[in-house]
């Protein structure tokens, strides 16, 4: 038997062609995310600052198991490469642009 875990900071909404909901994902109070970090490395012409610029997880990553997928958010789906580490894909929005779920999952090719 398949389990999805969600660690994104939101619920995830699986929506079929005619706008039903198949399975929400209700997120979890552990969420995995990134956070950005800037080091100063040089200065263009002496004063414009130039930086490197990276992104941290503060959290462990999941260890892997059979049978459980992680939904995550596309950017941490790229830079890991898990198979188990899906991502919503193709957003479905409502009438007013807002984001209700999605068609699928993804996940990023090794």
């Amino acid at each position: 038997m398949v389990k999805i875990i969600n660690l994104t900071s939101n619920i995830v909404n699986i929506i079929d062609e005619n706008g039903n909901t198949l399975m929400a994902f209700e997120k979890l109070e552990k969420t995995l995310s990134f956070f950005e970090c800037r080091k100063l490395i040089d200065f263009i012409y002496g004063k414009i600052p130039l930086c490197e610029f990276s992104y941290v997880s503060p959290n462990e990553l999941p260890e892997p198991k059979d049978g459980v997928y992680y939904i995550v958010n596309r950017m941490i789906a790229e830079a890991f490469r898990r198979p188990d580490f899906l991502f919503p894909d193709d957003c479905v929005c409502d009438e007013n642009g807002n984001i209700i779920g999605y068609k699928f999952f993804s996940v990023i090719k090794k």
